[in-house]
């Protein structure tokens, strides 16, 4: 693993009080012409440098950092719909539901700087978080009024996929009851299908688990207002926090997919 100075990944760290996320998005980038440089290192500079600029990052000039970037690879263009993934330990006191729209806007953005993103999915693994999580139901509501001049035909329907173990039979009504009670006008959840098999999740290799993560072939539907960074960040956010709330594990992934 190179030194941040070197290229695409910071050192090795322990795992930090409040988590580390692995996010990945899926989808298709269309190179640009004049794009930068593609090599070992080209996404964890980007993204790094879009997260200092905005104060999101662990030692940036402004207050509030969000985390603290560990790793970041490009993967367009590896024969798969894999884009890229960033890995970052979130700073102590930082909520889920401040930390996942910024998290999601910068990977999209560094992205952004190597071609036109056309995102179709995107999965968040998370490391040793609490399995209690604060509450953030008024937060999840402070989000609404920006949903409320969407455009009501491009309203989506999306599945949303969770790992093996999160899924026992308990845990999968429970998990699908605090959804759909977190229910608006502009989003909702279930019922509860099988997922099809190419929106199932696939633990990533990079994330520092201590044992694998299996897919469950069962997920659950979701109405969104529109596939936008933000709308999907408001579901992964409130799957997280159901997820947390429901079973008594620290690691574990879930999959936003939008279907063809």
């Amino acid at each position: 693993m190179l030194e941040p100075h070197g290229g695409w990944s910071a050192a090795p760290q322990a795992v930090p009080p409040d988590g580390i996320l692995l996010l990945e998005m899926f989808g298709r980038l269309t190179a640009a012409p004049d794009a930068p440089f593609r090599g070992e290192g080209a996404l964890w500079s980007v993204f790094r440098t879009r997260a200092e600029m905005m104060g999101w990052e662990r030692g940036s000039s402004r207050p509030g950092a969000l985390w603290s970037t560990h790793e970041a690879e490009l993967t367009a263009g590896s024969e798969t719909a894999r884009l890229g993934w960033a890995q970052v330990g979130i700073e102590e006191g930082s909520s889920l539901v401040r930390v996942l729209p910024a998290l999601i806007q910068c990977l999209e953005d560094a992205l952004g700087r190597f071609g036109i993103v056309e995102s179709s999915a995107l999965q968040l693994t998370a490391v040793g978080m609490s399995p209690a999580p604060s509450r953030s139901d008024a937060t999840h509501a402070s989000w609404l009024p920006w949903f409320s001049a969407h455009d009501h035909d491009a309203a989506v329907d999306a599945a949303l996929a969770f790992n093996g173990e999160m899924l026992r039979a308990r845990a999968e009504l429970d998990i699908l009851d605090r959804l759909g009670r977190s229910g608006t006008p502009f989003f909702s959840f279930g019922p509860s299908a099988t997922v099809p098999a190419e929106f199932r999740i696939v633990a990533p290799p990079e994330a520092p688990l201590d044992r694998p993560l299996s897919a469950a072939s069962r997920g659950i539907a979701v109405r969104m207002p529109e596939w936008s960074n933000a709308a999907a960040a408001w579901v992964l956010s409130a799957a997280v926090d159901a997820t947390r709330a429901s079973a008594s594990t620290t690691a574990f992934a879930c999959r936003l997919s939008r279907p063809a």
